[in-house]
């Protein structure tokens, strides 16, 4: 009960600001005074509000200041009607919906929704309100407010007799205030809206909802009424009222199911398709079937039910007939024929019974309605259909009722109509109709007499009762009316819906003039178009109907072209129909009445309809991200896409709704609630998105527990969109947040975002979203449906794996079927309202050149006068004579298509008419036609002139003797004949007014193709579904092998195709584009799906697509041409997916799909890109270049696949002109060298794959040394594994040289390296060579600084001093800009000290390219730099260090160094050993040998330290003997025996055995590098590096090793195609690549073609072959010696057996 009190508070606070908006709306508007000077108005005020009632009101451009004024004053009407604390209400609300309690979850979202919805909630309803200033609205306002809480109270209630007597007097009353005064058939628009926005129609849905038991009427008779006031009421809201029309049709299935008021819901469901397109093109089969089984039950009864199927069939709106409806009318009527054609099935005497009976006979009314259905059936042209109802009635047996004078014309009306589609406007012509003689029949020519008295009699009542007869036309004829009006207004309406549109067929199609045989015809035809013309002038005033003024006007104008009249009647006909026409008022005079009284008041809303409009737009805010997400960045994104499939809602209340289901706080949230009156603390653990779960549980609920009642069930409908919504926007606004390029721009930068938007999925899909969603895709509801698709599309961005894997464990596990169907029933839903639209389009073009050729027609008829008459008599004879009168018959009707317009899928927009015309309008070459022309020349010496260059021919006449010039010819129309006007300058308003009116119902229509079935949406996700080659969803999507019914939505997809690739324009090609995207999808990596895309024809279609050079020509839009670009992408994508593997299956494949793919196409579309790209600017240059290589690599594949599909037969094959060949050459050239192949393995077979190299620089040449001479070439493997890790470094090293190159003060010193070594090489040498030169020793021998020569010397010096600082800054600039030398970690300083002294420290792995800052290169730069700076200060004695510096620049140089420094450890370990020994020596010197140091001589040993300086001087250089003397007072033998002892051990030790061991050390160095070169050459040399293979080889089979390690398998080939992977979106990899880019990720290289070359697997193929054939060699001589062993045994036993029975014999 408390939430039901806060429901009413919330619509207390709707109402009163609703009030309040009203209020301001109605202030503003008088200060405008009036409409007319609001559209004149001059705002002065920079805030003046005033600017919300303009039209152009721009609230984010010229009006923002008024748009911000407008938010601060509604900001403050909230505010004052709040009458909430809004923290407190979402807080307590939130906390409800945690209880385990469904219908506690459900309200409590329910009144959080209406919270942050009551902005938009009040200004949608005020777009709906009505402002009501008249006295009658007032009245009906206030009997309404007086009358349905009476009907709502009744409606829920068992009602009594007395209460039904209510009930029905308070319908009564509503179905009256549903038509204007006086004229029940008028519908009264202002109380439809009225009555409407009361909510009448849930009410009235409610009381049908009740259910009636048939077999106890008496007891309902009652209720049994009010259902039938309920639908009569319906009728009536529904005529003319879409928003009525499509809630009824919402509720199709429902009401079809009512019973007890059949007729009146007939009869109301009739006006749900009458004058909709959409419902018509809506309708699905079951509903049909529905419709002809309830005609199968109630027969005669209730004839009504054949009126609404033939309101189904035909949209009344544009006169045309839907023909996917004809065809389900059809087959129902076939499957049911039994039972609902008992009446026509009957013998010829019977049905003519039935005809000649009273018309109260429902078996005759039950007739006409179903010969009329028929009729509307047959309409358009259905070959089909034509021969099942020329089965039915004959011809004859046609003509015989028509002529039948006993029988009236309103019993004739259907079967006019029956004999006109079925016999005379037919698709097989009127030979195959069998109606060829019609033109002559006598019966035909007397039924024409007939009504010519009609028409005269008809002309005489509309003249003496005008209004009657102006009502008579507007409502049907009643069943029974036997009276002279009734007889009347049947024959009305016969007129205009039989005869007239006979009349215009027969005379444009059949009639041919024969006055030598047939001389009384012309007589009887000018007798009838008098009676027209005097009909016509009558009728022009009484018709209220416009289409019945355009069935008149083009059934004169047919008439008029074929009679003799005198010209002034056509001229007069010409300036009050035709010209004039336009202006023609039909509106009856209640529609005068009802819009002069209520034209203020419509007015009045219509300005409140735009306020509001104006105040929602403001108050949502302006589409970007950066508005309605609130953040400060560069997004220059659009938020959601307005008007589109996945819009959500503006403004910032849903932005506060959305941030309820997201936590600020990971770990907890905080509430403060009031929970009745007691404050406490709620803490609730959670993750960011744990709310969101409340969402997904309340549509659980909602899925499970669907509403009953009308009100509930929109209310719960709402939410549940809400709900989805809400979702949606927690992935959309993350989705939002990444740049508009972030696709085309390296995904690496935008990865973190990525990241965002998986853990909202994946959060999402814990909840069990996919679950809980996808069930209420089941409901019937199309936003609804809507919103899930929406959903399931966000959830499936980026192609989130665990959401993939969420739906296919779903779909396996509960083995759901809804989903598919659902599917399918869209994409069918879109492919049946594409061609139905496509279908109407064409017939209305027709309609178009057929009111264009009649006015031409009439307008020759009036120029020519009487010779062009004779001129078409004599043709008419030759005609006849020859026999091609016949021929010229065949396939001849109304409505035909014509070339140009017909089939043309552009805009009826007036421009893109007017362009597509001019084309219809030029001459088509058909024979028959120039034989009747030749004819008709001929006979009257007269001249024509060729169509040139799309000018009119001109027909000299020149008139016969005695010749009449007061009347004009019967002529036969067609389009292709006679004198023609060019419109090729023609404005819109200088066409004809009929066929402005035609143009005008075009644009009014819309009959554009609308996306009706969400068909993008639906694509997007089964591609998404399947993104990242999802094996087990691509064949899952294909087949349900678990399901009852398997749904191949590739095939659907593919058969979709079917339907558009010849027909690609502006509202096409985005739908064409998706389907290629989607096809690509289902078709990478997965072969069986690949097979039913190739066998469902889209290679054909493709074709044609890529064979169509006008395209861009169909396509208005700057969006759409760039669109053209994705399209031809998308399509180059799906034939690569087809063709790019090697295995048998994929073989097969590929080798069908080159046999039907157009490679001359592929051709030129590739050098048109090229040509594209060099003329292109900057932008759009990558995006041509990228579309150009795609095709280049499809025809290399191609190639591949064929040989004979080469560069050189494809140039010849193409224009021979020598300059489009010299394009051509550059088109390869600049493809070829900018890519490259590689082979890899993949499931045992060798693949070949082509890709873009977009940059080769990206790879120095310093790095390419460093891999060649220092990868790891032991084995096979070894080299791969070692080359992948090097390949990982150089991608990251390019990487880092990419972002810094992208600085231009950066590149600047980059690019430059080589000069800043080179210049301060020789910069060095100058400095010294100048010191060389110019130094001299100074007196002073203790002086460091030198002299110079001549003192103008040092200017010299410190100016090459100061250049070489330069240089030196810049290398050292350079050198830390490329290679980024980083401080050592203090995990790896650790490890550092670990390793000096145990060998159990695991080495990280360390990047081969890497530079640390404390490593001997970083130094010595750093070094290099500090002295240049010192020789400059310093008098230049360090500038000859840098002459070391070429060992630097020298490869040879460097290895030498390389033998000393490669092995440094050890080096380092034995001079610290040997420094050691002489210590040791030292000391012994010390302690007993101090007397042999001779201090004059230099040897010092006065104390330990100069000891063991002289001993590592001298014992280093010769070795102390040759230093050391023995004194003279030491001289004895022992003393000398122990100082050899010394000697001898020191050499020993230090010279010979210590300086060798590091010579050695050296040497065994240089060596082993000069072998490891040696054997690095010798690999290079003599074998592949990827394959391994000896070169002995390639030079024996293939092209040659040069060729093969240059072109099939260059190393470096693999390394950019590494580079090529990364740089590549993981959705958009081909299979192949995947598949690589997966065992990267796994370190696995068995994708390397080790041992493996596509050049030798002939070879390999014929090694094999060998071995094959001699296997089989040696199997039949084994299997031949063992016959002849058996052979030789089985002689010699015989042979034992002879030799036994002789000797038993014996």
């Amino acid at each position: 009960m408390a939430m039901d009190v806060v429901d009413l508070f919330f619509n207390f606070r709707f109402n009163t600001r609703l009030e309040k908006f009203i209020a301001e709306f109605k202030k503003l508007y008088n200060n405008t005074h009036s409409v007319e000077t609001r559209k004149s108005m001059h705002f002065g005020g920079a805030h003046d509000l005033q600017a919300l009632l303009r039209e152009d009101f721009e609230a984010f451009g010229d009006h923002k200041s008024q748009g911000k004024k407008a938010i601060s004053v509604f900001h403050e009407m909230f505010k004052e009607t709040a009458y909430f604390k809004s923290d407190e209400l979402i807080a307590v609300l939130m906390d409800l919906s945690n209880y385990k309690y469904d219908n506690m979850i459900q309200e409590s979202m329910h009144l959080l929704n209406r919270h942050f919805s009551a902005y938009s909630n009040l200004f949608d309803r005020a777009v709906q309100a009505q402002v009501l200033l008249t006295d009658k609205s007032v009245e009906v306002f206030k009997r309404c407010e007086e009358k349905l809480p009476i009907l709502r109270r009744l409606s829920s209630t068992k009602m009594s007799v007395e209460q039904c007597k209510v009930m029905g007097e308070i319908l009564d009353t509503m179905i009256g205030f549903c038509s204007l005064e006086n004229e029940p058939e008028e519908r009264h628009p202002m109380n439809q809206t009225i009555l409407y926005n009361f909510g009448i129609l849930a009410d009235i849905f409610d009381i049908l909802s009740q259910e009636i038991d048939v077999k106890l009427m008496d007891q309902y008779a009652g209720l049994q009424e009010i259902f039938k006031k309920c639908f009569t009421f319906l009728r009536v809201m529904a005529r003319g009222n879409d928003r009525v029309q499509m809630r009824l049709y919402d509720r199709l299935d429902v009401l079809l199911n009512v019973k007890g008021a059949e007729a009146e819901m007939a009869a109301a469901l009739t006006e749900v398709f009458t004058g909709n397109k959409t419902t018509c093109l809506k309708i699905r089969v079951h509903q049909v079937q529905r419709i002809m089984q309830l005609v199968a039950v109630h027969l005669n009864e209730v004839p009504e039910f054949l009126e609404l199927l033939n309101a189904v069939v035909k949209v009344e709106e544009l006169n045309l007939p839907v023909k996917r409806n004809q065809s389900y009318v059809m087959k129902f009527f076939m499957q049911y024929r039994a039972e609902v054609a008992y009446v026509i099935d009957q013998p010829p005497e019977q049905r003519e019974k039935v005809l000649m009976s009273s018309e109260g006979n429902k078996d005759l009314a039950y007739m006409m309605s179903l010969v009329d259905l028929l009729a509307t059936c047959a309409e358009g042209e259905n070959r089909f259909i034509e021969s099942i109802c020329q089965t039915i009635f004959s011809m004859d047996e046609l003509l015989s009722i028509l002529v039948n004078s006993k029988i009236t014309n309103k019993i004739k009306k259907p079967f006019a109509r029956f004999l006109l589609w079925v016999y005379m406007n037919t698709a097989g012509g009127m030979l195959d109709s069998g109606a060829e003689e019609l033109s002559h029949d006598e019966r035909f020519w007397e039924i024409l007499e007939m009504l010519t008295t009609d028409l005269i009699d008809l002309t005489e009542y509309m003249r003496s009762n005008p209004e009657k007869a102006k009502q008579q036309l507007k409502k049907v004829p009643a069943k029974e009316d036997t009276g002279d009006d009734g007889r009347k207004h049947a024959s009305l309406h016969f007129v205009f819906d039989g005869a007239f549109p006979m009349i215009q067929v027969f005379f444009m199609q059949f009639y041919r003039i024969d006055k030598e045989n047939f001389p009384a015809e012309p007589d009887k035809l000018d007798k009838l178009a008098t009676a027209v013309m005097d009909f016509v002038k009558i009728g022009g005033d009484v018709i209220s109907n416009m289409t019945h003024m355009k069935i008149m006007v083009s059934a004169t104008m047919a008439l008029l072209t074929a009679s003799t009249l005198p010209i002034q009647v056509m001229e007069d006909f010409k300036a009050k129909y035709t010209h004039g026409g336009r202006s023609q008022d039909v509106r009856s005079d209640a529609q005068k009445e009802y819009e002069d009284y209520y034209k203020a008041e419509e007015d009045l809303n219509d300005l409140l309809n735009l306020y509001s409009t104006n105040v929602k737009w403001v108050y949502g805010g302006e589409n970007k991200v950066s508005t309605q997400l609130r953040i400060d960045d560069d997004n220059k994104r659009e938020y959601t896409e307005m008007g589109g499939d996945e819009e959500l809602p503006l403004g910032e209340e849903f932005q506060e709704h959305v941030k309820c289901f997201i936590s600020t706080e990971h770990d907890k949230v905080d509430f403060d609630i009031i929970h009745f009156k007691k404050r406490r603390r709620v803490e609730i653990s959670q993750s960011q998105y744990s709310a969101a779960g409340k969402l997904v549980e309340e549509l659980l609920i909602s899925g499970n527990n669907p509403r009953t009642t009308e009100r509930e069930r929109l209310q719960q409908e709402a939410l549940d969109v809400k709900c989805l919504q809400l979702l949606r926007a927690l992935i959309h606004n993350e989705e939002r947040q990444l740049p508009e390029d972030w696709e085309s721009d390296a995904i690496k930068k935008h990865l973190e975002q990525l990241e965002k938007i998986s853990d909202v999925q994946n959060e999402l899909n814990e909840h069990g979203a996919m679950l809980k969603v996808l069930p209420l895709l089941a409901r019937t509801s199309d936003s609804l449906a809507k919103e899930v698709l929406a959903f399931l599309s966000a959830m499936l961005f980026g192609g989130n794996e665990n959401v993939q894997h969420s739906l296919i464990d779903y779909f396996l596990s509960t083995r759901e079927e809804h989903f598919f169907m659902a599917i399918k029933s869209r994409m069918n839903l879109s492919a049946v309202a594409t061609k139905e639209k496509r279908a109407l389009q064409s017939q209305h073009r027709a309609k178009i050149d057929e009111a264009l050729e009649q006015q031409k027609s009439l307008n020759k008829a009036m120029r020519h006068g009487k010779l062009v008459a004779e001129a078409i008599m004599a043709g008419s004879s030759l005609l006849k004579k020859g026999g091609g009168s016949k021929g010229r018959l065949r396939g001849s009707r109304m409505g035909s298509k014509r070339s140009g317009l017909a089939g043309s899928q552009r805009s009826l927009k007036r421009q893109k008419y007017l362009q597509g015309s001019r084309h219809s309008l030029r001459p088509q070459n058909k024979v028959g036609d120039k034989n009747m022309l030749g004819a008709g020349t001929s006979a009257t010496n007269g001249k024509r002139e060729a169509w040139k260059d799309g000018q009119a021919m001109e027909m000299d006449v020149k008139y016969a003797p005695g010749a009449p010039v007061d009347k004009v010819p019967l002529i036969h129309v067609d389009g292709t004949e006679g004198s023609k006007e060019d419109l090729t300058n023609v404005d819109f308003d200088d066409l004809p007014p009929e066929v402005q009116r035609l143009i005008e119902e075009a644009d009014a229509d819309d009959l554009e193709f609308k996306d009706d079935g969400f068909i993008e949406l639906v694509l997007r996700i089964l591609g998404q579904m399947c993104d990242g080659q999802h094996s087990n969803l691509q064949n899952y999507l294909r087949e349900q092998p678990d399901n009852i019914k398997s749904v191949n939505l590739v095939a659907e997809t593919a058969k979709f195709l079917d339907l558009l690739y010849a027909n690609i324009d502006d509202t096409s090609i985005a739908l064409v584009e998706e389907i290629y995207s989607t096809l690509n999808e289902f078709a990478s990596g997965n072969h069986a799906n690949s097979i039913v895309i190739f066998d469902n024809k889209v290679i054909e279609y493709t074709n044609y697509i890529l064979r169509d050079t006008n395209i861009a020509s169909k396509i208005y839009t700057e969006q759409n041409l760039a669109m053209i670009d994705q399209l031809k992408m998308s399509i180059a994508n799906l034939i690569m997916s087809m063709i790019e593997e090697n295995s048998p299956d994929w073989s097969t494949l590929a080798s069908e799909v080159k046999d039907t793919v157009d490679a001359e196409a592929i051709h030129a579309i590739m050098v048109d890109y090229y040509k594209r790209a060099k003329m292109a600017s900057k932008n759009e240059k990558e995006d041509f270049t990228t579309v150009g290589f795609a095709y280049y690599h499809i025809l290399c594949r191609l190639e591949d696949i064929d040989s004979h599909i080469n560069r050189d037969n494809l140039i010849k094959a193409g224009d021979h002109d020598p300059a489009v060949e010299t394009e051509c050459q550059k088109a390869w050239d600049f493809y070829s060298n900018n890519s490259l192949s590689v082979e890899l393995l993949k499931a045992g077979e060798i693949q070949k794959i082509h890709f873009r190299v977009k940059d080769t620089s990206v790879l120095r040449e310093e790095v390419k040394e460093k891999v060649k001479w220092n990868i790891n070439r032991e084995s096979p493997s070894d080299k791969i594994t070692d080359f992948t890790d090097w390949s990982k470094d150089i991608m990251q090293d390019i990487r880092y040289q990419t972002k810094i190159l992208s600085y231009p003060l950066a590149k600047f010193f980059i690019v430059l390296t080589p000069l800043w070594h080179w210049s301060l090489l020789l910069l060095s040498f100058v400095i010294n060579i100048d010191i060389v030169a110019t130094w001299v020793a100074p007196n002073n021998t203790q002086t460091v600084k030198p002299e110079l020569r001549a003192p103008e010397f040092w200017t010299v010096h410190y100016s090459l001093g100061g250049i070489h600082n330069f240089l030196s800054t810049c290398l050292l600039i350079s050198f830390f800009l490329s290679n980024h030398p980083r401080f050592p970690t203090g995990h790896e300083i650790k490890n550092f000290f670990k390793g000096l002294f145990s060998n159990e420290v695991q080495d990280e792995r360390q990047s081969h390219l890497e530079t640390k800052f404390f490593s001997f290169i970083t130094i010595y730069y750093i070094m290099y730099f500090g002295f240049s700076i010192c020789g400059t200060v310093f008098w230049g004695y360090f500038f000859c260090f840098h002459l070391l510096h070429i060992v630097q620049m020298n490869q040879l140089l460097n290895r030498v160094l390389l033998a000393v420094t490669l092995n440094g450890k050890s080096l380092l370990w034995v001079f610290l050993l040997g420094f050691i020994i002489i210590y040791i020596y030292a000391i012994i010197g010390f302690g007993f040998l101090r007397s042999h140091f001779d201090a004059d001589s230099g040897l010092y040993c006065r104390n330990m330290f100069e000891c063991l300086v002289t001993s590592v001087r001298y014992g280093l250089i010769d070795g102390l003997q040759e230093y050391l003397a023995v004194p003279d007072e030491e001289n004895t033998f022992t003393a000398y025996a122990l100082r050899a002892i010394y000697d001898i051990t020191f050499y020993i030790i230090i010279i010979t055995i210590g300086l060798n061991i590091i010579f050695g050390i050296i040497v065994d160095t240089f060596s082993e590098l000069r072998d490891a070169k040696w054997r690095t050459d010798e690999d290079m040399r003599t074998l592949c590096f990827v394959c391994s293979r000896s070169a002995y080889d390639f030079e024996h089979h293939g092209k040659g090793f040069r060729q093969h390690v240059k072109q099939e398998h260059n190393m470096w080939a693999y390394l950019f195609f590494f580079i090529h992977l990364d740089d590549t979106r993981i959705n958009d990899f081909t299979a192949i690549e995947l598949y690589v880019h997966q065992c990267l990720k796994e370190e696995n290289y068995d994708f390397f073609p080790l041992n493996r070359a596509l050049c030798l697997s002939n070879e390999d193929e014929e090694y094999d072959t060998k071995i094959d054939m001699l296997m089989a060699r040696v199997d039949q001589l084994i299997r031949r010696q063992n016959e002849e062993d058996a052979h030789r045994r089985r002689h010699q036993l015989r042979q034992k057996q002879i030799e036994w029975e002789k000797e038993n014999r014996l």
